[in-house]
């Protein structure tokens, strides 16, 4: 342990004041400190952690920080809003706010996690907005900013679905509201997969109807059985399966004998696990050798059931 480490130990067990422990250390050490606080922060909970993060909101350091976000170079620009955000300073949100309007994308995607970490769900509408500035940011960009979020941005995202924003934003909200297992969304959610045309958004949909179990979807979802998207009537099949197959058992078991080789092993499998008497109507398609493929899917099925049973 260097003298350093030494010092915040006896800093977090002594209740010591940040500006005390600050003092002494000189500018050209900031970073050096900073890189030393980060793995504290890091594995630090609770009441150390805010401790820790208060170090980072003292005059001298946080001004250090704030003047590294207002210089040019990118790489201090970067710099900055990571620890602002890594600790939380909430007073510095305005000014990391501004940044959001950079032309540069490892800027914005830095700030914009820095806000998120800092839960500032009044400027969600603003990182969904300037993210499209920037063809490189994805779905899964954006849905690594806004899990920094906690639970409660689902309310302001949740206004912000409806609005005329891009598919992949809207694939992202809904995986975070999946994330957080988010009900209140599933309405919401119902009326998007209604109205989708894009079949990455009609999967995150899927999925996440599927996980919270939102029974009023299942006429939408139904619709989608015969959707000319065969990954789209996988997943129809497996989220009926869990809603409550047994209204469309026939449609359900017509899946066997699809076109496409994911879709019939969805079908068999929904019907194996999903509905009454599902391994007897399974048998008596595998024992008829005029359903060809349909029939060798629905004996792998049962053989795979068997060996469930029997571990």
């Amino acid at each position: 342990m260097n003298e350093w480490e030494a010092t915040i130990f006896n800093y977090l067990q002594l209740s010591g004041d940040p500006e005390e422990l600050i003092k002494n250390v000189p500018p050209r050490k900031y970073l050096f400190l900073l890189e030393l606080l980060r793995g504290f922060l890091i594995s630090l909970k609770g009441s150390e952690y805010e401790k820790i993060a208060d170090i980072i909101g003292e005059k001298k350091l946080y001004n250090f920080l704030i003047k590294g976000l207002e210089c040019s170079r990118t790489s201090r620009v970067i710099t900055s809003a990571y620890f602002l955000g890594i600790a939380k300073v909430v007073k510095s949100k305005e000014l990391i706010a501004k940044k959001l309007d950079t032309k540069s994308e490892f800027v914005f995607i830095n700030c914009a996690t820095c806000l998120a970490q800092m839960n500032a769900v009044e400027y969600a509408g603003k990182i969904l907005t300037n993210a499209e500035s920037f063809k490189r940011i994805n779905r899964d960009t954006l849905l690594f900013i806004l899990l920094e979020y906690q639970r409660d941005a689902c309310t302001t995202l949740l206004k912000l679905l409806p609005g005329s924003i891009p598919d992949y934003q809207k694939e992202s909200i809904i995986s975070l509201f999946r994330n957080f297992q988010y009900l209140e969304s599933a309405p919401e959610v119902t009326k998007t997969l209604i109205n989708a045309t894009n079949a990455d958004l009609i999967l995150e949909c899927l999925k996440f109807l599927r996980e919270v179990r939102y029974m009023e979807s299942r006429n939408a979802i139904y619709q989608l059985l015969d959707h000319n998207n065969p990954m789209v009537r996988v997943e129809a099949i497996k989220t009926i399966g869990k809603l409550g197959a047994s209204p469309w058992e026939d449609n359900l078991i017509s899946k066997i004998f699809d076109e496409n080789n994911e879709v019939q092993l969805a079908a068999a499998g929904t019907i194996s696990t999903d509905i009454p008497g599902g391994y007897e109507k399974l048998s008596r398609i595998a024992d008829n050798p005029e359903n060809g493929r349909a029939a060798s899917v629905a004996r792998m099925i049962l053989s795979q059931t068997d060996l469930r049973e029997n571990v």
